[in-house]
């Protein structure tokens, strides 16, 4: 039960943090079409998210990011040894980034009708 606890405490502080130095702030939240991760769903799952708006698609990747930060940070905090902690959390984060953002690019493909 402790590590669920400290899951949604380490979840909400990522959360919290994506969200006030990016998403309330209204110059980075305009470049936020530019980032890596926005180009990497365009390009990977061939969709256009300018039709998003960037509020909406700022949420989503922000709680997918921190979902995916919590979870691999939860995991790797499980492990005894600070170096399996470290490459076991490197391993995971890649993993978790592709199955995460697989998950976001095929939810806008679903949502704005483009498959291929």
């Amino acid at each position: 039960m402790e590590e669920v606890i400290i899951f949604i405490l380490f979840f909400l502080l990522v959360y919290g943090m994506y969200y006030l130095f990016v998403i309330s702030r209204k110059k980075k939240l305009k470049q936020y079409y530019q980032s890596t991760e926005v180009r990497y769903l365009e390009m990977r799952y061939h969709i256009d998210l300018k039709d998003v708006p960037i509020q909406k698609l700022a949420r989503t990747l922000a709680f997918a990011n921190a979902v995916i930060i919590s979870l691999t940070a939860w995991i790797a905090s499980l492990l005894p040894n600070l170096i399996l902690q470290l490459v076991v959390g490197f391993i995971l984060l890649i993993l978790f980034i592709l199955i995460g953002y697989h998950f976001v690019g095929k939810y806008y493909q679903k949502k704005l009708g483009t498959k291929k």
